[in-house]
Parts: C-alpha cells; sequence; structure tokens
C-alpha cells in the first residue's frame, strides 16, 4: 500500500488507464482524503508533467463540483495529489449496470455544462489579469 507522508492510506479504491486512487485520511485533522497517482508501469516524464500541470491547474480552482486539490507530494520517483474526499464515484462507475432515463442525463449534462462554464470563466479572468491578452 502507498507511504504517504502525513496521511494514512486504508484503501486502494480505483485504477483508470495510468492513475491509481487511494482513500485515506489526514494525520493532522483527520479529515477524509483521495489520493491520485501514477501506476509504476506507467511513469514517463510526460505523464509527470500532465500530473504537476493538473495539479497546478486544479489548485487554482474554487468551484463548487470541482474536487478541491489539497496537496502534492513526492514519495521516491513517485508524485502523488491529495484531494478532498467527498466518497463520490465516477461518472462511467455509476453508470455501469443502470438505465438511466432522459430526465437524469438531462439533468447530469446541465451540471457538467454549468461546471465547464465557471472552469471557463476562471480561467479566462486569470488570464486577463495576468494581462497576456
Amino acid at each position: 500500500m502507498l507511504n504517504l507522508p502525513g496521511y494514512k492510506i486504508i484503501e486502494h479504491i480505483y485504477e483508470y488507464e495510468n492513475m491509481v486512487f487511494y482513500r485515506g485520511y489526514s494525520l493532522t485533522d483527520g479529515s477524509p482524503v483521495v489520493v491520485k497517482t501514477l501506476m509504476d508501469s506507467k511513469i514517463t516524464s510526460d505523464e509527470i508533467f500532465r500530473l504537476l500541470h493538473e495539479y497546478e491547474f486544479s489548485r487554482k480552482l474554487d468551484i463548487d463540483g470541482i474536487v478541491r486539490i489539497l496537496d502534492m507530494n513526492y514519495i521516491g520517483n513517485f508524485l502523488a495529489i491529495v484531494m478532498e474526499d467527498h466518497s463520490a464515484i465516477p461518472l462511467r462507475e455509476y453508470m455501469k449496470g443502470r438505465k438511466i432515463d432522459l430526465e437524469q442525463v438531462l439533468d447530469i449534462g446541465i451540471q457538467i455544462t454549468k461546471i465547464l462554464s465557471l472552469i471557463h470563466q476562471q480561467v479566462l479572468d486569470q488570464i486577463y489579469q495576468n494581462k497576456n491578452v
């Protein structure tokens, strides 16, 4: 199991493509966390850069519906992103083996669209503040 300073990892919860997700809690305040890291066999400089970019981009977002990034740690050659844990499950997992009616599809689509709109707005605000335009 993953050994991450400042956190107690209690379970492996999910794997997707080249990422592994663990559930645990902070040893400081007991708050639940999810830790995201790369699989051993998939570590390349491109993958590390992608994870670093995700951390840098996501930690600046303050949007309901987006999991908040709490920390980033190096564990030897590993990079781990620590996020809030709301016991959520990925949409693809939620949809497995379920029939979803049109009203649910539209509701999920509207929620995703609103979140993407807020992300877009915050990114544009950062660009304008930095006078990069």
